[in-house]
């Protein structure tokens, strides 16, 4: 698809697993010819709190992963973000929970 992920993904309150991977997802909110992770999208991502499995890998994501990302998402079990360009530091509360099996970096 083309075009930015709309925030009205955080409608999807019954979701429990979201695929958004193999796209060209990207952190920088003006470049509108890729989809866009912007603030908003993390933010709605964060109302998904049924989330057990969430991949984002193989995209472009280039931007750092903010301290608050996920926080509200204590069911996750799978969360993958490899092959994406990350910077900064892993958010501390990643290690802080028993419910997540799976992070791929």
């Amino acid at each position: 698809f083309s075009g930015t992920i709309p925030s009205s993904i955080r409608n999807l309150k019954s979701l429990t697993d979201l695929g958004l991977h193999d796209n060209m997802l990207v952190c920088d909110t003006q470049d509108y010819a890729y989809h866009s992770m912007d603030g908003d999208f993390m933010d709605a991502l964060g109302e998904l709190t049924l989330l057990t499995q969430l991949y984002l890998e193989q995209n472009d994501l280039d931007c750092e992963i903010r301290d608050d990302f996920l926080n509200k998402l204590d069911r996750l079990s799978i969360l993958d973000l490899s092959d994406n360009g990350l910077r900064g530091k892993v958010p501390d509360h990643f290690f802080g929970t028993n419910v997540l099996k799976v992070l791929d970096l």
